[in-house]
């Protein structure tokens, strides 16, 4: 691998930091800036989810599990029909070169999985669903 130039680069008000290769001209990574005032808002929404009474599912009802904030998946640690107990970490992602887990709100089955390892994913979008 040679060498790798970095720029920061503003779109719609969004900054994001792209990694090209210098060689190749291959954009070998994307990432998008996050403020520290994002960060620290959706850690408190998370921690205030984690810490209220989880609903029931015995209905078996589907409950989609959304990102809190906008950043990348680095790891998916569940897949589908696995048993997960509320609280238990289902992905992490990371926002500032930061990684933060999202928790299981509740108990249940692992339903759908909507993205995988690498994507990018923005604040509120759907990323795992129990039943």
């Amino acid at each position: 691998m040679g060498k790798v130039s970095r720029y920061k680069i503003q779109v719609d008000g969004i900054t994001y930091r792209v990694s090209v290769e210098d060689e190749s001209g291959e954009v070998s990574e994307v990432s998008r800036e996050v403020s520290a005032q994002e960060v620290e808002e959706a850690q408190e929404l998370q921690e205030a989810e984690a810490s209220a009474p989880a609903a029931s599912v015995s209905g078996r009802e589907r409950i989609a599990v959304t990102s809190l904030l906008p950043g990348n998946v680095c790891d998916v640690l569940c897949k589908v029909g696995d048993e997960v107990k509320v609280g238990d970490t289902l992905l992490m992602l990371e926002a500032m070169k930061m990684q933060s887990p999202v928790y299981a709100p509740d108990d249940g089955v692992v339903d759908a999985v909507e993205i995988k390892t690498g994507d990018v994913v923005r604040s509120g979008q759907a990323l795992v669903y129990l039943a």
